[in-house]
């Protein structure tokens, strides 16, 4: 060996050396700057764990890419490019499957969810025309009621004003009555004074019965007169009658 190479290789240990002496003294320095339990431990710390997330974060968005490209290095190697090709091919079909398959599951149960739709839509209109068809049935029988109600209450007061023309009338038949009897007794009491006061050939019995008959006249002239009418009706019944009245 020369005696430059050894100059060279000296120059090299020592420049070694150097670094580890100046790599030492920064990490004595450190240490003695960033202690155990200092301000600058906990700094750089927490600046290395947060480098070490961010590396996670990125690791973890650039895996799948790494993972693909490791995939298809593999593969390509191993067993060339027209198997990876397939292999790709192959899994794309797969997926293409699966999808046309969650696709159709997805249409079957929308399809059976329109009709399910379909059929509800379906009832609720015939509900509806059911419905429809009721409340005009109630709008007519109401106007009808309502008419009723008219009617009624129109013949209600017609009939109270006949009652009470009927009652009016009654009132003046019974002071009419009233009037008469009065009068009838009055007549009564003269025809007593004079039947007993006045000479007749009538004995005093006879006289007796003709005054009781008379008193006694107001009592039994309803039943009398009842009971001729119904002797009136009874002979008109048996009477022929004309069977052609109904023509």
């Amino acid at each position: 060996m020369s005696s430059s190479g050894m100059y060279n290789n000296m120059l090299k240990k020592q420049q070694e050396t150097t670094n580890q002496i100046n790599q030492l003294l920064q990490q004595t320095s450190q240490s003695l700057l960033c202690g155990p339990g200092t301000e600058c431990e906990k700094t750089r710390n927490s600046e290395d764990l947060q480098q070490k997330y961010l590396d996670s974060q990125t690791n973890l968005q650039t895996a799948p890419y790494q993972e693909k490209q490791a995939e298809k290095n593999y593969y390509t190697y191993t067993q060339g490019d027209s198997a990876y090709n397939d292999m790709i091919r192959a899994r794309l079909v797969k997926e293409a499957e699966n999808k046309t398959n969650d696709i159709l599951i997805n249409f079957n149960q929308n399809v059976k969810k329109a009709t399910q739709l379909n059929d509800t839509l379906s009832s609720l209109t015939i509900d509806y025309e059911h419905i429809l068809e009721l409340y005009k049935n109630y709008v007519q029988e109401n106007e009808i009621l309502n008419n009723k109600i008219i009617s009624f209450g129109t013949d209600l007061v017609t009939s109270d004003r006949k009652t009470y023309y009927e009652d009016q009338n009654y009132d003046i038949l019974v002071s009419w009555y009233s009037i008469w009897r009065w009068i009838y007794f009055i007549l009564l009491i003269v025809f007593a004074f004079g039947i007993f006061l006045s000479k007749s050939s009538y004995s005093i019995w006879a006289k007796l019965g003709l005054l009781g008959i008379f008193i006694l006249f107001p009592y039994f002239i309803n039943y009398l007169v009842f009971y001729l009418l119904k002797i009136v009706v009874n002979l008109q019944s048996l009477l022929p009658k004309n069977v052609y009245n109904s023509l």
